[in-house]
């Protein structure tokens, strides 16, 4: 089933430029990592929505592959954080939104 987003779902928190705090592990060593989500918008049932804009013309389906992989790990870095503080990654969703 694919995900949807509805933005006219009552009683949505939405949480324009949020800067988190986290941990990470590359080869072994742990490092504090800081990022900034674009948009965070939390529904009444607690789903979590990340939403990264990247300033292109392109959709995201074209894309490079490598450059795809450099959002994916930056989402996924923001997830990882998200779950350190709490968050079931169940509930987490990511998005990229070209604008």
């Amino acid at each position: 089933m694919k995900q949807q987003f509805d933005p006219k779902n009552e009683g949505l928190m939405v949480l324009p430029e949020i800067t988190i705090k986290g941990m990470a592990t590359l080869n072994n060593q742990l490092f504090k990592v800081i990022g900034r989500m674009d948009m965070v918008v939390i529904k009444p049932d607690g789903e979590v929505h990340i939403i990264d804009y990247k300033c292109s013309p392109k959709e995201y389906r074209n894309y490079n592959e490598a450059k795809k992989l450099t959002f994916n790990y930056q989402l996924a870095v923001y997830r990882r954080i998200l779950q350190q503080l709490g968050i079931n990654k169940d509930q987490i969703h990511l998005w990229v939104v070209p604008i």
